[in-house]
This record gives structure tokens, C-alpha cells and sequence, in this order.
């Protein structure tokens, strides 16, 4: 019987079944990271969403009920407040320090009246005005609209709309 049979593998066919094995498992992590990214992605446009369409609602509901005077109050409150539960990763008040912010939540910053959103993946995301090391965070703050198309007002008798935005310029790709 010749020893060749029953040897087994060569160290070569082992280095290479090996690295095969590497590279697709690299390549198969990238996907399933790229796809977790995309999907929180996914949550944080829907929780926009939600949060705009029941500003809209709500301040829709105090014009029709002539109290305008209420405007500013509601454009100042945690806009989290208009839906009618809480998400599931909201963190509460904004914490003292931006690197205390835990990944995935959602906070209320009630000194500059914004929601903000810390994210956990964020190779894909630029946030206009940070750069790494810096944490990546999302800012949002609700305006009240005027007359003309982008003005926002103070004044809730001049109020004709209103609307969540970016206070920072972001681009999730």
C-alpha cells in the first residue's frame, strides 16, 4: 500500500482550504454588517417619520382648535412626546457628555431642545462637521414654519407649519 493514500492533506492544501475559508468569511461579515447598518438606518427613518407625521397631526389639531398660543410650547417639548409610545431605545435626557451617549438610543437634549440619535454602526454615515475620532451623533430639532418656503418664526401666530430637521447635515449611504 503506498503511504501517499492514506497521508491526508499536504501542508499546502491546508494553507489554502484555510485561506479560503479567511477571505469568504470576511467577505460574509462585511455583508451581514452592511446589511445591520442598513437596517438601523431603516429604524432611525421610520422613528423620523413617525415623530414628523405626529407633529404634523398635533399642530394641525391646535390650529383647527384656534390656539395658536400653544404653538411654541409644542415646538419646544421633546418631540418624542408626540407619538403615542416611547421607542423602545429612547436613553431619557441627553447625558452631560456626548461620549456618554450609548450607541442605538435616542435622547431628548432639553438645553437646545433637539433629539438626537447616537448610532452603533456608522462606517457608511457622514455627519457634516465631524470627523473621526469625534462620535458620529444626529441632531434633530422641530421649527416652526412661515409664509415663505425654509423661514421659520418664533411666533406662534405666525405659524403656518411645521417641521422636523437636521440641525447637522447628514448622509447615511
Amino acid at each position: 500500500m503506498d503511504k501517499r493514500e492514506n497521508a491526508g492533506f499536504t501542508l499546502i492544501e491546508l494553507i489554502v482550504v484555510v485561506t479560503l475559508v479567511a477571505v469568504l468569511t470576511a467577505i460574509i461579515l462585511d455583508r451581514v454588517l452592511s446589511y445591520q447598518e442598513q437596517a438601523e438606518k431603516t429604524a432611525v427613518g421610520q422613528v423620523i417619520a413617525a415623530v414628523r407625521s405626529g407633529l404634523q397631526l398635533q399642530f394641525a389639531g391646535l390650529l383647527v382648535r384656534g390656539e395658536r398660543r400653544k404653538l411654541v410650547a409644542f415646538a419646544r417639548q421633546n418631540p418624542l412626546s408626540v407619538l403615542s409610545e416611547l421607542p423602545k431605545d429612547f436613553g431619557g435626557p441627553m447625558p452631560a457628555s456626548v461620549q456618554d451617549l450609548e450607541p442605538g438610543l435616542w435622547y431628548y437634549d432639553a438645553r437646545n431642545r433637539e433629539l438626537v440619535y447616537c448610532p452603533i454602526l456608522d462606517s457608511r454615515l457622514s455627519v457634516e462637521g465631524i470627523t473621526p475620532p469625534a462620535k458620529k451623533i444626529l441632531r434633530f430639532r422641530v421649527e416652526l414654519m412661515g409664509d415663505t418656503p425654509g423661514q421659520t418664526v418664533t411666533d406662534g401666530a405666525k405659524a403656518t407649519g411645521i417641521r422636523l430637521s437636521s440641525v447637522t447635515p447628514y448622509q447615511w449611504d
